[in-house]
């Protein structure tokens, strides 16, 4: 068993701007996982400018713990935005909700004491409507720019599609690709066959045609 899935890149019709905002999201996810967890106060102090005097090894071990869902969170979207971007505007969602729930609780529900807020506060009023743009861009089709070409313009099945011959792939090969070019032919005069003609009385009716010629003229006056 593989430790990671084969890459679905190729699945992702989305704006390659959303990816790329993930990219750097995912970095400055992790970035700031790795200071609260391997700082020596988390950067509770020289960061977030807490007064570590009063219970300080417990707000340290809070920080390490945020800093430790930070960096899994991060890792799980950076490989999201290098290998798995069917997955992008999945992941853009969630770090919505982490983001809004971030906010609810850093200015409305548990805000700092005294109006005392660290960077962070800030920095999520900024990222929110940043991701919500990105999750927006995801999941929008990319315009493709190629010109259709006639096999586009009149697939197999339609009635105007003239019955040519259908070509075998190129890693098909010998006997196979004969066979496989007899069947796609006959297909493809099967349904020209079957599309309305209109009909010519000339050559169903060729007695009126006859009795037309037959008939006398008689001159004018």
């Amino acid at each position: 068993m593989r430790f990671l899935p084969p890459s679905t890149n190729d699945r992702y019709s989305g704006s390659i701007l959303a990816v790329w905002f993930l990219t750097v999201f995912s970095v400055l996810t992790i970035i700031p996982g790795c200071i609260h967890t391997f700082a020596p106060d988390g950067g509770a102090g020289t960061i977030a400018g807490l007064d570590l005097s009063q219970n300080g090894r417990m707000i340290v071990a809070l920080f390490a713990w945020a800093g430790a869902t930070q960096i899994a969170f991060g890792l799980a979207a950076l490989i999201v935005s290098l290998r798995y971007r069917d997955l992008v505007p999945l992941m853009l969602a969630l770090a919505i909700v982490e983001r809004s729930l971030h906010a609810l609780n850093a200015w409305a529900l548990k805000g700092g004491a005294a109006g005392h807020h660290p960077p962070e506060h800030f920095a999520v009023l900024i990222g929110l409507p940043l991701l919500i743009a990105a999750f927006v861009l995801s999941l929008r089709d990319r315009v493709s720019g190629r010109r259709l070409t006639p096999s586009a313009k009149h697939p197999i099945g339609s009635r105007d599609a003239p019955p040519a011959a259908v070509a075998a792939p190129a890693h098909i090969t010998g006997p196979a690709a004969g066979a496989r070019e007899s069947r796609q032919n006959v297909r493809c005069a099967r349904v020209h066959r079957s599309a309305p003609r209109v009909p010519n009385l000339a050559q169903e009716h060729p007695w009126r045609e006859t009795r037309q010629k037959s008939l006398p003229r008689f001159a004018d006056g």
